[in-house]
């Protein structure tokens, strides 16, 4: 499994408005994950500090900054099992500004599986918030509004989403969920992709009881669990 995940996208605005999108704290507090930015040093060697409703304050450190050209930082461990490194390009195009996003520093371990498809998921979803503040004016908040865990890490599939790991005391071990088990339903609603999962566990609160159909070997089987608080 590679431990890179890279994306693209295309900003409607003039590159000197994406750099300041992501480099100043005001701004970032707008679209980006967290739900605060309390500071953005946006200088080698600063470091910048955000809080997650429920969560300790996390804080990272800025590596490399030219302004409207490249931004890295480090993504402190939390969500995550251990620190990443999260490099930003800036590149002028007639209808705005390409930004790429490269996140490294993913690990082997099984406690990283499935990290990659979902941080990709992560940034584009991030993304298009921040598309959304710099059109708008607007904060959509729509990324990081989770009631509760499903709790299991998948990876897509032609198939659809399959298991990669089940962590323990959550729903997906209390539904006898195991890795390879391919999901297709929870309660009435059809399961084709992690996409699936994530708006379940927006939708529906910590507490949920819910049934999950899923394809093991060749037999279609069914599991009951409650859904658990994310932290």
């Amino acid at each position: 499994m590679s431990n890179e995940m890279r994306k693209s996208f295309e900003l409607s605005v003039p590159v000197d408005r994406a750099w300041r999108a992501f480099t100043e704290a005001d701004e970032l507090s707008e679209w980006a994950a967290a739900d605060a930015y309390k500071e953005f040093d946006a200088r080698p060697g600063g470091r910048y500090v955000m809080s997650y409703a429920g969560m300790p304050d996390m804080e990272g450190q800025v590596l490399e900054a030219e302004p409207n050209e490249k931004l890295v930082y480090t993504e402190p461990a939390g969500i995550l099992p251990g620190e990443t490194v999260v490099t930003v390009t800036f590149e002028a195009i007639d209808t705005g500004t390409r930004v790429t996003i490269t996140q490294s520093g993913f690990g082997d371990g099984e406690e990283w599986l499935g990290q990659l498809e979902s941080y990709g998921i992560g940034w584009r979803e991030s993304v298009q918030d921040l598309e959304l503040y710099l059109q708008t004016g607007v904060r959509g908040n729509r990324f990081f509004t989770w009631q509760s865990t499903f709790g299991a890490l998948v990876r897509d599939t032609l198939a659809g989403a399959e298991v990669l790991r089940v962590l323990p005391e959550t729903f997906a071990e209390q539904a006898g969920l195991q890795p390879g088990d391919l999901l297709l339903k929870a309660g009435n609603a059809s399961i084709f992709a992690e996409r699936d999962i994530s708006l379940l566990t927006r939708e529906h609160p910590a507490g949920t009881s819910m049934e999950i159909t899923y394809v093991r070997g060749r037999e279609i089987r069914t599991g009951q669990g409650v859904l658990t608080a994310m932290f």
